[in-house]
């Protein structure tokens, strides 16, 4: 077998494997990314579980504060009620946001996979190139 040919091969096998681990990375880096975003959905569930605790123990001392004071059911109920759409509005911006984010992670993990397929077909073509003497 010439030299020349042997070169090729391995040439050929160096750059197959490179294209290889190339892809390998990327598919890596979605399987982080999608471990990431479900991370974070957790932890912006319970951020969200917290804020919702938070509002109803304001929400209960107000009603405490304004029963404390004299307030009558109708008139301190316009308050209470604004306070409750308010509450309502944080937490569904919370999770709209948290939702946002892990969107994101999860949609930057793709393009990190295929980023990573479209260098490995890359290199292969480069490599075939070289070995065949062609420039592509």
């Amino acid at each position: 077998m010439p030299v020349g040919l042997i070169l090729m091969a391995v040439s050929l096998a160096a750059t197959a494997y490179g294209a290889y681990q190339t892809h390998q990375a990327g598919k890596t880096a979605q399987e982080a990314a999608d471990r990431q975003a479900r991370l974070d959905e957790q932890a912006n569930e319970e951020a969200v579980r917290r804020l919702e605790k938070q509002q109803a123990e304001t929400e209960a001392t107000a009603k405490a504060r304004a029963q404390a004071a004299g307030f009558e059911g109708e008139s301190f109920a316009p308050a209470l009620q604004e306070m409750e759409k308010e509450h309502k509005r944080e937490a569904s911006w919370e999770r709209r946001a948290g939702k946002s984010r892990t969107d994101l992670t999860r949609w930057q993990g793709g393009q990190a996979r295929k980023q990573a397929t479209s260098k490995a077909w890359g290199m292969l073509a480069q490599g075939a190139g070289q070995a065949s003497g062609v420039n592509w």
